[in-house]
């Protein structure tokens, strides 16, 4: 049984009860969501780890050694961890569809379906609903009951035991494209993760630990500096960050053969 303030009372597998309450909305041709207007931030938590320390979801995940998400699955992750903290029933289960995460990941919603209401198509609402199964494979937390794109979760205790306190990330993150956006996205949750522990402006942060947050994969060393500076840039854009700029930059040596490795070492300052 979690004893952590910040949640209350929590769940007790052992005390289950045989009948769970009825799954809500369950017409799956009208799927109403329990997510009347998206919020301006969403509730991210921060988790005790072995250190002593408090880490974030990701350092956490790898901690207990679960395999890297995709970037929908851990927008999908983290939408789910909002709802737990913030809509949980008295039972301290989380009832939800998958309406729910596409309305908190800003997902817009066909305006003329078969049946003549607005909504979602069922192949979006199927993909989501895979992914939350995939994600049930983690045993992060275990499907208790579903139906027709409605689940209700049961989290494992050992998450929610440790759950430390809870800082937030701007809406606008999960509603960027997993695919296109996935560097502002991985960027924009660490910086807002770094801001919550820290409550100030980074003065310092190494060019090599945001590199570390987003997969490279077969980019030039030219399109890489490009691809982060275009980032930051378009983070401020959005008002993630308040601004960024280079500390002790010498364009000279970036001019040599090995300015990639260089460039990586500088660090950079990012106003919050």
């Amino acid at each position: 049984m979690n004893k952590n303030p910040l949640l209350g009372k929590l769940y007790d597998n052992n005390s289950m009860s045989a009948e769970l309450l009825p799954l809500p909305n369950l017409n799956s041709k009208i799927l109403r969501s329990n997510i009347e207007n998206t919020p301006e931030y969403i509730l991210l938590p921060f988790f005790n780890s072995n250190t002593g320390k408090t880490c974030g979801l990701k350092d956490f995940l790898i901690n207990q050694k679960i395999p890297p998400l995709d970037s929908e699955e851990t927008d999908i992750l983290i939408i789910i961890f909002h709802l737990y903290l913030t809509e949980r029933k008295l039972d301290n289960l989380l009832y939800f569809n998958t309406d729910d995460i596409l309305i908190l990941r800003g997902i817009k919603k066909n305006k003329a379906l078969k049946n003549g209401f607005s909504g979602y198509k069922k192949e979006v609402r199927k993909r989501i609903d895979e992914k939350i199964k995939n994600l049930a494979n983690h045993k992060i937390f275990t499907i208790a009951n579903y139906k027709d794109f409605n689940f209700v979760l049961c989290f494992n205790d050992k998450y929610i035991e440790n759950i430390a306190f809870t800082g937030a990330i701007s809406q606008k993150l999960l509603s960027l494209n997993p695919v296109s956006k996935s560097w502002h996205k991985a960027i924009g949750i660490f910086l807002s993760e770094l801001k919550s522990n820290t409550k100030t402006n980074i003065n310092s942060i190494q060019i090599k630990k945001l590199l570390n947050t987003v997969n490279t994969g077969k980019l030039f060393p030219f399109q890489i500096r490009n691809r982060l500076e275009t980032t930051l840039d378009e983070l401020f854009q959005m008002n993630i960050i308040k601004g960024w700029q280079y500390k002790n930059i010498d364009e000279n040596k970036l001019n040599s053969k090995n300015w990639l490795f260089f460039w990586q070492q500088l660090s950079i300052k990012i106003f919050l």
